[in-house]
């Protein structure tokens, strides 16, 4: 009994109250929430630890939460569908999502980076941005980052000197061919909201056969609605009047989809130093 009174004394101290539901800074936790810390003065502080640690945590459980102090897109990393995943915070709101009735697959609204949803094939505000495959989202992919000919030695951003430039003269803006960034459980770069990653080739080919026709009408008139965003040349200069889109399929080089007015088609591969639109497909 004795021990009972004082941890009751100690919580009361410290402003935490107990009942059907915990609350830390109040005597009145929200009904709804089974823990409610209020504070105007401090925030809540997550577990923090490095990447290693994070992947050395054994069985994380569905929805675990941590802050990861040197991956590519540092801080809040949920495990979601038995991966580690990044919050990512998008500069243009939150996304919607479209499903393909034929498929039955969801993907987000417009394409990453983009305003809005597309009103035409040719509307600006719906192109977004253009990545280098396999680049997180550390700069370079917005379409007026500077360019650079320092070619990268590892994934991380950090201090390195070509962190957010896009770069330029080479095949590949890293100097080691690696598949995976984008694609697996080892999608480190993933640039995607939690919950989507970027489509395969399957998935990509699979969503073509839906469309009305095979080339820029049918993309707009899908669920969709692809613009013709463009992409990004290897020596950094824009070029439109096309729709290009990544997939996560890669070897030393890596697949895209091309969209013209004319076809709709997985083209060969190409060099992974060019920029192109991405468009998410949900998990």
């Amino acid at each position: 009994m004795k021990m009972v009174i004082t941890i009751a004394l100690f919580a009361i101290s410290i402003g935490f109250t107990y009942a059907q539901n915990v609350g830390i800074g109040t005597n009145t936790p929200q009904g709804s929430a089974i823990l409610d810390v209020t504070s105007t003065t401090k925030g809540l502080l997550p577990p923090r630890m490095t990447k290693a640690q994070r992947d050395a945590i054994a069985s994380p459980s569905e929805g675990l939460l941590i802050s990861c102090t040197d991956c590519i897109v540092e801080g809040l990393h949920q495990y979601i569908n038995n991966t580690w995943q990044a919050f990512i915070l998008s500069s243009t709101g939150n996304y919607g999502t479209v499903v393909n009735p034929v498929t039955g697959k969801v993907w987000l609204d417009r394409n990453l980076g983009a305003t809005q949803v597309a009103t035409s094939s040719g509307d600006a505000a719906s192109f977004g941005d253009l990545y280098q495959w396999g680049r997180g989202a550390d700069g370079h992919q917005l379409r007026t980052s500077p360019t650079t000919t320092t070619q990268a030695t590892n994934w991380l951003s950090g201090d390195n000197p070509w962190s957010g430039s896009f770069i330029i003269n080479y095949s590949n803006w890293l100097n080691v061919s690696e598949t995976y960034m984008w694609s697996g459980t080892a999608a480190e770069n993933n640039p995607c909201p939690c919950g989507f990653r970027i489509p395969t080739n399957a998935e990509w080919e699979q969503e073509r056969l839906t469309w009305s026709s095979k080339n820029s009408a049918g993309a707009f008139s899908s669920p969709l609605k692809l613009p013709l965003a463009g992409g990004r040349n290897s020596n950094g200069t824009i070029s439109l009047g096309a729709g290009v889109y990544w997939s996560s399929t890669a070897s030393s080089t890596a697949r895209r989809f091309v969209i013209t007015t004319s076809d709709a088609l997985m083209d060969s591969y190409i060099n992974k130093s060019f920029g192109y639109s991405i468009r998410c497909i949900k998990d």
